[in-house]
């Protein structure tokens, strides 16, 4: 049996938690600098990114310009303004990308 350091453990951790959520979600989540979430889709280009920003204040999430997130559709933008769900919108980016 191999014995870890702590902090082995906790990325050993963290890589599969990530890895997790991609496989569930089709979203790689980086987080680019503080308060700052990078998506990059598994069905999409490399650079399609989205960026979010993570409020200090109520830690509501903003969608932050990009060029991927100007070509976001019509429906995909309702679901963020309208809903304020950032799964469906989400959702709906992943299926156009399947399309």
């Amino acid at each position: 049996m191999r014995c870890y350091a702590p902090l082995q453990v906790f990325k050993d951790k963290i890589k599969e938690f990530r890895s997790t959520v991609q496989q569930l979600t089709g979203w790689r989540v980086d987080m680019q600098k503080e308060n700052e979430y990078v998506l990059v889709s598994s069905y999409g280009q490399p650079n399609d990114t989205l960026v979010f920003q993570s409020s200090k204040k109520d830690g509501a999430l903003q969608l932050l310009e990009s060029e991927f997130a100007t070509r976001l559709s019509e429906c995909e933008i309702h679901y963020l303004q309208e809903r304020q769900s950032i799964p469906a919108c989400l959702s709906a980016v992943t299926h156009r990308l399947l399309g």
